[in-house]
């Protein structure tokens, strides 16, 4: 992993419409290129290959996805356990917290006021290519 990518959290939801969305694809691929560094542990690493999973994957495209998911050239794998209870958006936002990553990419935000309030910038796949995303 490069010090010069920016480090987030993809929420599983942005992998999934990956296949269906052009915002999210478009992240993936500034991921793939390079110029992003998702975070990710063993238990968000279970959402995406579950997931991905049950939008019909094949066992070989499962373990490429999780050879691509662990590889230390394109993501920062966390080995730090976070609660198992947690919420897809609370396991989003521990990791967040442990990595220092810049924002969680989601296709639904939480809304502002969430009583919880996140440290850590939610943003969708299409305002961060607008924004943070477009010069990197």
């Amino acid at each position: 992993m490069d010090s010069s990518q920016m480090v987030v959290v993809l929420a599983p939801d942005v992998l999934g419409h990956s296949f269906d969305n052009p915002a999210c694809a478009r992240v993936l691929v500034k991921w793939r290129d390079g110029r992003l560094a998702p975070s990710l542990n063993r238990q968000l690493l279970q959402r995406y290959l579950k997931m991905l999973q049950d939008l019909g994957l094949t066992a070989p495209l499962l373990r490429r996805w999780g050879w691509w998911l662990t590889s230390a050239d394109k993501v920062r794998f966390l080995d730090a356990r976070t609660d198992s209870d947690a919420s897809g958006s609370a396991l989003c936002v521990e990791i967040a917290k442990a990595s220092g990553a810049a924002w969680v990419i989601a296709m639904r935000v939480p809304p502002a006021s969430d009583p919880g309030g996140s440290p850590v910038p939610w943003i969708t796949p299409q305002a961060f290519l607008d924004g943070p995303g477009s010069d990197i």
